[in-house]
């Protein structure tokens, strides 16, 4: 759709089509329907929102019928409710105070535009009423004021103040004062702007003095845990009302702080000088409520221009001009080429569609006119009466029998509607209804609908009649169905929602929670933590327990048999901890995307790294079959190089399947399913137990030391088919989309490797740096070494304890960063660490309490016994509470995407401090195994305190934005 921007015929017969695209939406002129309401999903505030933008239309375009005014003003009336205070019964149990804040800011239009007024209620009065309510509402006992997210108690968001609730009262204020020269509306706006600024929801930001108003707090703490987002329609109520404050008071000070949010709004909510909503569009993850913003933003723009003159050339020709021509070309899609699109970076149709797009297509094409004309007030010929007690129910007149939603029965009303909708507007010879999910993830199927009469002459025959009620059925319940088949349970009923979902977040729901809306607390995550922490100590453990059992059955063969099957299984653990290192990667991919909604790229982010570890897997496999050429250098004797050669050459056959495993194990992680590897491991562990036995001592098939590597390779294949298994017949399969082309499976290494270097970084440190301490510890003795092997033994074993925790935390944390939810994020984090300290305690408490029974399970030494129990009582026992608190921090770290950091503070904390410290404290001061313990012990207090602080100061807005990105890549690339 082509633009002039400076032609009000353009900008109308613009307006007109997009208006129609609207009005397919409208359930208030189908059988049944909602006078006043839109199909599912959409909800009663965007009706508000919609309505506001007709008065517009009507007012400036004027449609060549009394058709279109007479939809608008019943719409608008019939959800006033009986007590004409926008509190209808179909709200009663949902309604917010931003709900009914919108629709002030629509009546507040329809009284400045003089739009034609009820008989006994003007819609001055009516806004006033709203006005009445939510000063009533102003709630001292928490923040030190403010207006609440929602009304009622049982709603979730009662205890979140937010700015757009506060935002609209202020604007209402304003407006009121403006048309009435009612002082008394002039201190409720200053009061709530001061709040504003006392609770911290506006605040320059300190590094660039930027002005930011964020979404709001939750009143549990004070409003001191900000949610840090940043929407357009917050800024766009705020705009509006310091102008009509400054156009009504000629207080500079307002003028000043419509100059701030200008610049502010220019600053973060364009991209190449077309408006975005730049928190979520980017990434296309813009939820129902998000891809409505614009439109407040534009709409409020364009009344600043009108009412500010000096502001006016500046916002119309350099802040808006360009994104209406750009949103009149988005409005190029659909069957009958007219649907307007969200990218107006685009050029054209995105693919994208819905009654937000259409909707903030109309409002920022608008402003080209209503730029021009400045509001009416009662003293400039403004009509609407003012009742100051509107609201109050004490002196309004209420008649409960005219506009009462749920008591009038609309079924006599269908054939005036099919009517009424054929005399809408003026216009095509067809229009658009659109199904499919309103979420912006994919593109539904757009069908043409039946054409619509435009003028008297053209009404149907009573047959055509009879035939249109029953297609306008059809159509409606086709819509809704489409709709529902997409939509989560939350969001099926447009009047008699559960919950609405918060406007700060941009997740959808994916199985039982909803990632994206979810405000959860403290006590919520301590369970879900305990819940998949249980099942992963239990797995970890188990598979611990596999290179025990190759020790336990080979040892009996010989010391030769025994030395080589260590060196064996050590070198493997070592090579596969790359590989392990590398899944870590999907404890960052997987979970993000799995919160954000998107499934399918669970199942591609898994394939994709398990190819990228194969081909690393390439040379680890040639240095297995070769690695004779360098043990023979550390192996002096010739029969345990060859044993040892043999083990991992066996072993090449396990990478594949231990590959598999734990990059599978991840995608079912990445849902919250953590028992699959439980119960595969309690099949396949005593299937080892058996297998080795059976392949290394069995007299008839025994094959003698060889069987105890094929037993461990058997297993890993069994451990695949049982986990493939569970995900087929059990649970996870919802996730996996097919395999991947060939082409997929090579795209995207770069953000892969990027998380996964540094994830071998900080396995590898920790691994690598307990077998030097094993070397060191040779140097000192038997005795040292004994007791030096018993407690690396110990301390690995209680360290599957906080891992399972940071395995837990790290997928909890990463959904809710996939959803766009920073204060479950946030939550979730702080309760992960609190959570690591006490897991870390109780290992520590443990270790020092059973010093004595754990050190005589490993020998009946008394030299070795001592030597142990010194080392738990207390150092070992302590630093416990420090490897845990930093296993945890790397998992919240994995989770943020921040794994590079977790990779530099490892290796530096070992490498460059702990062990030249250790080694020190061993040789010169002559500590030996206390030197070395207290050498490597001062690096993980150093890697948990550095995490830590890392973890609590790290910019969660940030974060978000490059999860955000990294789900919108993947999408736009991939699927």
């Amino acid at each position: 759709m082509e633009l002039d921007p400076d032609s009000l015929d353009s900008v109308c017969e613009a307006a007109e089509h997009i208006v129609q695209g609207q009005i397919n939406y409208y359930e208030g002129l189908s059988y049944g329907g909602t006078v006043g309401g839109f199909v599912a999903p959409y909800y009663w505030w965007h009706a508000g929102e919609v309505f506001g933008g007709w008065v517009d239309y009507w007012h400036f375009c004027k449609p060549d019928n009394e058709t279109f005014e007479k939809i608008l003003s019943d719409a608008m009336l019939h959800q006033a409710g009986s007590k004409w205070d926008y509190m209808p019964s179909n709200q009663s149990m949902t309604e917010g105070n931003d709900d009914q804040g919108i629709w002030g800011l629509a009546l507040l239009q329809a009284a400045e535009r003089n739009f034609t007024d009820h008989e006994d209620h003007s819609w001055l009065s009516l806004a006033q009423a709203i006005y009445n309510q939510m000063s009533s509402r102003w709630d001292d006992t928490t923040c030190n004021g403010g207006l609440r997210w929602q009304i009622f108690t049982w709603n979730s968001g009662y205890n979140y103040k937010n700015s757009i609730s506060n935002g609209c009262f202020f604007h209402i204020a304003a407006r009121l004062y403006r048309y009435t020269d009612d002082d008394r509306y002039l201190k409720e706006a200053e009061k709530i702007w001061d709040w504003m600024w006392g609770v911290g929801f506006m605040k320059y930001k300190e590094e660039n003095d930027d002005f930011i108003i964020y979404d709001g707090a939750d009143d549990q703490t004070n409003c001191t845990d900000l949610t840090v987002h940043r929407w357009s329609y917050i800024y766009g109520v705020f705009l509006g009302g310091c102008a009509y404050l400054y156009n009504a008071t000629g207080d500079d000070i307002w003028k000043e702080r419509v100059e701030e949010i200008l610049v502010a709004t220019d600053d973060y909510f364009y991209n190449n000088s077309i408006l975005i909503e730049k928190t979520c569009a980017p990434w296309g993850r813009c939820n129902t409520d998000q891809r409505f913003f614009l439109a407040l933003l534009t709409r409020n723009m364009g009344l600043t221009a009108t009412l500010i003159p000096s502001m006016h050339d500046h916002i119309r020709d350099k802040m808006l001009k360009k994104s209406a021509v750009a949103a009149a070309q988005s409005c190029s899609g659909g069957d009958d080429g007219v649907t307007c699109g969200q990218n107006w970076n685009y050029n054209g149709w995105d693919g994208k569609f819905g009654l937000g797009e259409q909707t903030n297509a109309l409002e920022t094409i608008m402003t080209m006119i209503t730029t021009d004309h400045v509001p009416y007030t009662a003293d400039t010929g403004g009509s609407s009466k003012s009742v100051p007690d509107s609201g109050n129910h004490s002196t309004t007149s209420v008649n409960n029998n005219v506009f009462d939603v749920a008591t009038k029965d609309r079924a006599g009303a269908a054939v005036l509607t099919a009517v009424v909708l054929g005399l809408t507007l003026s216009g095509d010879e067809s229009s658009s209804f659109f199904m499919g999910q309103d979420d912006g993830s994919d593109v539904a199927s757009i069908s043409s609908s039946r054409s619509l009469p435009s003028t008297l002459s053209s009404l149907p025959t009573s047959e055509d009649q009879e035939s249109f009620h029953s297609w306008l059925q059809e159509e409606h319940a086709r819509r809704y169905s489409a709709i529902n088949d997409n939509e989560s349970q939350e969001r099926r009923s447009y009047g008699s929602r559960s919950s609405r979902p918060s406007t700060k977040t941009g997740g959808a729901l994916v199985g039982i929670e909803d990632f994206g809306r979810l405000r959860t607390t403290n006590s919520r995550e301590g369970r879900m933590l305990l819940r998949y922490s249980l099942p992963l100590i239990v797995t970890f453990v188990l598979e611990h327990f596999f290179s025990i059992v190759c020790l336990l059955v080979v040892g009996h063969l010989g010391k030769n048999e025994l030395a080589a099957v260590s060196l064996g299984s050590m070198t493997s653990t070592i090579s596969l901890a790359i590989f392990e290192g590398i899944a870590t990667a999907l404890d960052t991919l997987c979970p993000q995307a799995y919160g954000a909604g998107n499934l399918e790229m669970v199942s591609v982010h898994v394939q994709r790294c398990m190819m990228f570890s194969m081909l690393v897997f390439i040379p680890v496999a040639l240095f297995w079959w070769n690695c004779h050429y360098l043990l023979r250098y550390v192996i002096q004797e010739q029969q345990v190089l060859e044993l040892t050669t043999l083990f991992l050459r066996i072993f090449i056959l396990g990478g594949p399947p231990y590959i598999f495993f734990e990059c599978f194990k991840r995608f079912l992680q990445a849902q919250g399913i953590f028992e699959a590897g439980t119960g595969v491991l309690f099949v396949s562990a005593p299937l080892n137990i058996a297998l080795s036995w059976f392949l290394v001592w069995n007299k008839t098939y025994g094959i003698g030391y060889a069987g105890a590597p094929i037993a461990t390779v058997i297993n890993f294949w069994v451990m695949d088919i049982l986990l493939v298994m569970y995900t087929i017949f059990i649970d996870g399969k919802q996730c996996w989309n097919g395999f991947c082309s060939i082409a997929d499976l090579f795209r995207k290494w770069g953000q892969l490797s990027h998380l996964a270097i540094p994830g071998i970084v900080m396995l590898e440190s920790e691994y690598v740096a307990y077998e030097i301490m094993t070397l060191f510890a040779s140097y000192f003795g038997t005795v040292e070494l004994a007791a030096q092997s018993a407690v690396g033994s110990i301390a690995s074993l209680t360290y599957m304890v906080p891992f399972a925790v940071s395995i837990a935390a790290s997928t909890r944390i990463a959904n809710f960063i996939g959803g766009q939810n920073i204060f479950s994020a946030k939550k979730a984090t702080n309760t992960s660490l609190v959570f690591g300290l006490v897991v870390a305690c109780l290992n520590g408490l443990v270790l020092w309490s059973a010093k004595g029974f754990i050190a005589g399970l490993f020998t009946k030494d008394e030299e070795v016994v001592e030597l142990i129990k010194r080392l738990l009582n207390p150092l070992v026992s302590v630093l416990q509470i420090f490897d845990g608190v930093a296993s945890v921090a790397s998992g919240v770290l994995r989770a943020q995407g921040q794994q590079k950091i977790g990779g530099v503070i490892n290796f530096l904390s070992y490498y460059a401090f702990g062990l030249p410290l250790a080694l020190v404290l061993c040789k010169t001061l002559d500590l030996k195994l206390f030197g070395l313990w207290i050498g490597i012990g001062s690096g993980m207090v150093l890697i948990s305190l550095s995490e830590t602080i890392f973890i609590l100061l790290c910019d969660w807005e940030a974060i978000m934005m490059k999860a955000g990105l990294m789900i919108e890549t993947d999408s736009d690339s991939d699927m």
